[in-house]
This record gives structure tokens, C-alpha cells and sequence, in this order.
């Protein structure tokens, strides 16, 4: 009886051995040519040698809870940054050395982004006020129309003839207006 030959057999036997070697060259080459091109980019985190100049651009960005941003230049600074020290300072080191409620959005030589989130509404939204609903009752806001934050719920309950209106919010600037509108809304 004839052997059979196995149809999964290479030709020559070393064909195995070529085949590992090529695909550990590749596998090898692939690796060394993506670490090498990797350090051509070099992001903020890696660039840990730039420092902030006498020269340098620093932008202080506030969010307020109403969604507007303030931005101050280094002319301006903030009070709890007053006395504050910039030139010289890495990445790291200014964000250890900044106090808890700020942050560094964005850092290179010639610009600096600090950035800091506060739970108001900001100096034009806080003098803003309007009446609308909450939970059926008619209630006093702050802020702007209709993201304000609940400062009064009255004893008054929302008409159906004025729920639209107030539920897109009625502004007043004054505390005569106030009761005013009030008086309108509730008689």
C-alpha cells in the first residue's frame, strides 16, 4: 500500500520555519517603526521642558452655571490667583501649585488657558429674575429664562389660562413689578 500524502504538507520542510521567520521580521519591523514615529508627535504631557515666559499669553476662563464663560487677561487676574507667580512654571508644576478650583485647559510657551467652573449664574445672569412654575405653583427665579434657579415657591397654584406664559417665564426687574405681575396672575 502507498503512503498517502498529507494535503496540508509543505513541499520542502523548512517552508515552517521561513514562514515564522518572515512573520517575526514583519511583526518586528511594524514595531519598531511605529515606536519611532510615535515619538515624532509630541503632545503637551511629553513636552515637559516648556516653561511660561515673561512673554506669555495667559488667558483665565470662568464658567458660570448659566453657561456664559468670562475671560481675563494677565491684567486682570482673578483674586484667588492675585500674587500668583507664572514665569518659570512646567505643566505640572503650575497645576500643583494652582488653588483646588482652577485648572489648565491648554499649556504651551507662549499661551497659557486657566479655566475654572462655578456653580452661579454669572454677574449679568444673577440680576436677572422672572416668575414661572414649579411643581403647579407659581415660583420666583434667577437667572436666565428658562434655566434660572429657584429662589421663592408662593402659595399661589398655576392657573390653566397662564400656564404657557409662565411656564416660558414672565422677567422683572423690580419688586414692585413683582407684585405686580403676581397680582395679575393670581386675581
Amino acid at each position: 500500500m502507498s503512503e498517502q500524502k498529507n494535503k496540508w504538507s509543505f513541499p520542502h520542510k523548512n517552508y515552517g520555519l521561513i514562514i515564522i521567520v518572515v512573520l517575526f521580521l514583519f511583526i518586528t519591523a511594524f514595531l519598531l517603526s511605529w515606536h519611532i514615529n510615535g515619538d515624532l508627535y509630541v503632545t503637551d504631557e511629553q513636552d515637559d521642558n516648556s516653561v511660561i515666559e515673561d512673554n506669555s499669553n495667559i488667558l483665565f476662563r470662568t464658567v458660570y452655571s448659566c453657561g456664559h464663560e468670562v475671560e481675563q487677561c494677565l491684567e486682570n487676574v482673578p483674586e484667588t490667583l492675585e500674587g500668583f507667580t507664572f514665569k518659570g512654571l512646567t505643566k505640572e508644576r503650575l497645576k500643583i501649585n494652582l488653588p483646588p478650583d482652577w485648572d489648565v485647559s491648554s499649556f504651551s510657551p507662549g499661551d497659557v488657558v486657566l479655566i475654572r467652573t462655578k456653580d452661579i449664574p454669572c454677574q449679568e445672569c444673577s440680576e436677572l429674575k422672572y416668575i414661572g412654575i414649579y411643581e403647579d405653583r407659581i415660583a420666583i427665579y434667577q437667572g436666565e429664562r428658562p434655566h434660572g434657579v429657584l429662589k421663592e415657591i408662593t402659595d399661589f397654584e398655576v392657573k390653566e389660562i397662564y400656564r404657557e406664559e409662565l411656564k416660558e417665564g414672565i422677567p422683572f426687574s423690580t419688586e414692585e413689578e413683582k407684585k405686580r405681575i403676581l397680582e395679575s396672575y393670581t386675581s
